[in-house]
């Protein structure tokens, strides 16, 4: 199952990388690429991440969506840059629950 991950935020890149977000779920995963703007992550998901924002995060999300249809990703995950994943099994849950399921929705709080 491919995954990507979008997260918008209006931090830099060295503010985001102490976020909640980026301690969490992208802990197991390499910074592939970077500029001014974007953060790539790879690793059992990939990530897209837009660094010093100042648009809605909307727009960012749609673009996060149109990429992963581009690249034929199975599951598109949006987060804010403040939730923290404890359940360190989530992403074996979220393969599981995609053998059974077409559309999954998580709640964080």
């Amino acid at each position: 199952m491919k995954t990507l991950i979008g997260c918008c935020t209006a931090k830099d890149q060295d503010a985001f990388l102490e976020t909640p977000t980026a301690k969490s779920i992208f802990a197991n995963t390499t910074r592939e690429h970077t500029d001014n703007e974007y953060v790539m992550f790879s690793g059992e998901v990939d990530g897209v991440v837009k660094t010093s924002n100042k648009e809605t995060i909307c727009k960012h999300y749609n673009s996060v969506i149109e990429l992963a249809i581009k690249e034929k990703y199975d599951t598109v995950i949006l987060v804010h840059d403040d939730i923290r994943v404890e359940d360190i099994n989530w992403i074996k849950k979220l393969k599981k629950a995609h053998e059974e399921y077409n559309c999954i929705i998580f709640f964080f709080n």
